[in-house]
């Protein structure tokens, strides 16, 4: 959490073909290294300018959402779930809703991926 906000991980990236190198750091090798590989698969959700207190008139940035949809029994799914109950707390999955606290531009992007999927957010 930051700020009292629920933060979704990412970071900066070289390009949208690479996870950011501080995912690595949070979810090990080999979870990184199979959620790399899968990118290709993603579905692009939004790509562009977003508002950021980091703007000024002559640096922005820009951002890249993907959404790749794992089975909730699949290997990558497992070990994720282990790996946050092994934190004690520092990683852990959190059931989102519109009444989630998150920035304005992560809100949209789950509105988003919730609309992929014929749901509700």
């Amino acid at each position: 959490e930051s700020r009292g906000f629920l933060v979704l991980p990412g970071g900066l990236a070289d390009s949208a073909e690479h996870l950011p190198a501080t995912l690595k750091k949070t979810l090990g090798n080999k979870i990184y290294e199979t959620l790399n590989a899968k990118l290709s698969e993603g579905i692009k959700v939004f790509e562009g300018y977003v508002d950021d207190c980091r703007n000024t008139d002559n640096a922005w940035v820009e951002t890249t959402v993907l959404n790749i949809h794992l089975p909730r029994t699949s290997e990558v799914m497992v070990d994720i779930k282990n790996m946050s109950v092994s934190s004690h707390g520092s990683l852990q999955w959190q059931e989102v809703s519109s009444r989630t606290r998150l920035d304005s531009n992560q809100k949209d992007s789950l509105k988003k991926v919730a609309a992929l999927h014929n749901r509700t957010f």
